[in-house]
């Protein structure tokens, strides 16, 4: 958000940043996707965002779990997609809990080559 846009900026949370949602999609579709949120530790699996804590949703296979591969790609939404939305732990340890279930994920996947 630049210093001209004409909504305030978020408030930083008790640890200097404001809270935010991200999504990034995961090689290998929904089995991939499915992998790294069972080896997380930090985030919790939810079918909706919104909490203190870090949740981890697959629309996939919650929001969207209806819809077809096709439908899903024409809506934009691949089958690896993970979206996180970031609580209030600390910013190191997620990072970490990210990186070693992203690391599991690919090790209990090896069929599935990069995840």
């Amino acid at each position: 958000m630049t210093d001209s846009h004409p909504r305030p900026r978020p408030r930083p949370g008790p640890q200097g940043f404001s809270t935010r949602a991200l999504a990034f999609e995961v090689e290998g579709g929904r089995a991939a996707g499915r992998a790294v949120i069972d080896a997380l530790r930090l985030p919790e699996p939810t079918a909706r965002l919104g909490s203190v804590h870090t949740l981890v949703v697959q629309p996939p296979s919650t929001s969207h779990r209806q819809s077809t591969e096709a439908d899903l790609l024409d809506a934009g939404i691949a089958p690896g997609l993970l979206r996180v939305s970031v609580g209030l732990e600390d910013l190191e340890d997620l990072q970490a809990d990210l990186v070693e279930a992203h690391a599991a994920a690919r090790a209990a996947m090896p069929a599935l080559g990069a995840v």
